[in-house]
């Protein structure tokens, strides 16, 4: 049978002929420490999408394990032929310069004692988006005036956004604590028309899973209201046998 591992033993020969015995010195050796048990259950989760590019690196302890290198690199390029990190004594890595983002991040963890290493899985993850771009273009443009009442409200398409929260109210109101409306393309068909000769003042907030940008404060005033149409004429309509020299007056 094999030996234990971990374990002091002392032994000793003795040799021996028709004359007699001879006894020999009594050795000692101690045996190998238990090869540590695979890394696993990793954090972030194998296959996880979205992962905060600040986030740490953790894994289940390994038993026996003393410490542990860990492998981090970025698709596409290979593993690297050093550790980026060796001999930690906990199950947990901090990238000291944070992640990238978009990326899909590739990690390997090497369990270790005194006389064995244990590679665990090659896991990964991909790092959450960049945060969007805020809007920077209007249009009406910020501070127009005489805008058309049945105008839309457009702006620049803004980098990484994946919708866009839109404000509008009228000043000097406050800006709405919740949003007009919400959109995923970069202009809004305002659903009834805006009132005439009114200052509005918006706001559109880019948005995606990573967070938020706020664009500008606009503003913008519309156009006066088209006059009346005339009425009362006089002379009245159809009236026969004006006096030439009769004068012609409305209301």
């Amino acid at each position: 049978d094999d030996l234990d591992y971990s374990t002091f033993y002392s032994w000793q020969v003795v040799a021996r002929n028709m004359t007699g015995t001879t006894s020999g010195d009594v050795w000692t050796f101690s045996t190998a420490m238990i090869p540590p048990d695979p890394p696993s259950t990793p954090s972030p989760a194998h296959g996880a999408t979205d992962v905060a590019v600040a986030t740490n690196l953790d894994w289940a302890d390994s038993a026996n394990a003393l410490t542990y290198d860990i492998y981090v690199w970025a698709s596409p390029n290979s593993k690297p032929g050093s550790p980026t990190a060796t001999d930690l004594s906990t199950s947990e890595y901090d990238p000291p310069a944070g992640l990238a983002y978009s990326a899909e991040i590739n990690w390997q963890v090497m369990a270790k004692n005194d006389d064995y290493s244990t590679p665990g899985p090659i896991w990964d993850f991909t790092t959450q988006p960049p945060f969007p771009a805020a809007p920077f273009v209007s249009i009406p443009a910020d501070e127009a005036t005489d805008v058309a009442v049945s105008t839309n409200l457009d702006w620049n398409n803004c980098a990484n956004a994946t919708k866009y929260l839109l404000y509008v109210w009228r000043s000097p109101q406050a800006k709405p604590d919740t949003p007009s409306a919400t959109v995923t393309t970069s202009f809004y068909d305002w659903p009834a028309t805006f009132e005439y000769d009114t200052s509005y003042s918006w706001q559109v907030v880019s948005r995606n899973f990573t967070g938020d940008s706020d664009g500008p404060l606009w503003t913008f005033t519309t156009q006066i209201a088209p006059p009346a149409e005339p009425s009362l004429p006089s002379p009245e309509d159809a009236t026969s046998e004006v006096p030439i020299n009769a004068a012609l007056d409305w209301a």
